[in-house]
């Protein structure tokens, strides 16, 4: 069950901030965490504490500009806090470059190098970290909604993830990563569709490669103060026809993927639709 939190600072609604800084610099946008009445919130930054029945559990996140690292679920509060030192360690290595034209994926993967070297394969392995991206459209969808990728334990296919959003970012940011508003003043109608087609793809390729095989994803979309409007699709009959199945031979895997693609592609036109 996934309970998500609404961000860690007020401000992250503001467009400049929303429309995330693809350049990988810290912001202050909003991630997806466990938490209890009130939020979560503790008075540690990026430690969360929640209640399942009688218990009570833990778990720690750091966010480098849209790319969120989550650690796992644990019991005792002292193991969540050396989770969370060392999710600070790798957030503070990749957000400065140690050669000229150091790239934020290159950072990331030097940071998790050199963190295990000081630390070692296993302390570091320990935290189960999972890394998902915190994506916004602003334009389409809306200041106040938020898109989530699935949380996965591949930095490397995270990175791949962050590389496609961020080309799609740069097409309308200014020299500062960040994206203004008044999209409209600045760019063509067809420029700004065809940005967002390719946004959606993107977006929809991304989630369907988390299919389980019960045919769940978690693809998750934050509205403020709501639950989530889209979360663990699980697609009906009625999303595939008998051509489909015919094209799948019988794959149920395949018709699963597809008509996860066709209700996540409808969600994302009826999001875009009501802005």
């Amino acid at each position: 069950v996934h309970l998500l939190d609404t961000g860690l600072k007020e401000n992250s609604e503001v467009e400049n901030e929303s429309e995330n800084d693809a350049s990988g610099a810290p912001q202050g946008v909003g991630t997806p965490v466990p938490q209890p009445a009130a939020r979560g919130r503790t008075q540690v930054r990026g430690l969360c504490v929640f209640h399942i029945q009688h218990y009570v559990y833990y778990c720690s996140n750091a966010m480098i500009g849209i790319l969120s690292m989550t650690s796992r679920v644990v019991k005792d509060l002292p193991t969540a806090l050396d989770h969370l030192a060392i999710l600070t360690m790798l957030k503070q290595r990749a957000t400065y470059s140690i050669r000229e034209n150091e790239g934020f994926r290159d950072r990331m993967l030097r940071a998790l190098v050199e963190t295990r070297e000081e630390l070692g394969h296993g302390q570091v392995e320990d935290v189960g970290i999972r890394y998902h991206l915190t994506l916004s459209k602003s334009f389409w969808i809306g200041r106040r909604k938020k898109l989530f990728t699935p949380k996965i334990a591949s930095l490397d296919s995270v990175l791949s993830s962050w590389d496609k959003f961020n080309e799609l970012h740069l097409e309308f940011s200014d020299t500062s990563g960040r994206i203004s508003r008044g999209l409209i003043n600045r760019h063509s109608p067809a420029d700004l569709e065809a940005n967002w087609q390719r946004f959606k793809q993107a977006y929809i390729d991304t989630c369907a490669c988390s299919l389980t095989a019960s045919g769940a994803a978690v693809a998750e979309l934050r509205c403020e103060n709501q639950t989530p409007a889209l979360d663990r699709i699980k697609p009906s009959d009625d999303d595939y026809d008998d051509d489909d199945a015919d094209d799948a031979d019988g794959d149920d895997v395949s018709r699963r993927e597809l008509a996860f693609r066709l209700t996540l592609a409808r969600r994302l036109e009826s999001m875009a639709a009501g802005n």
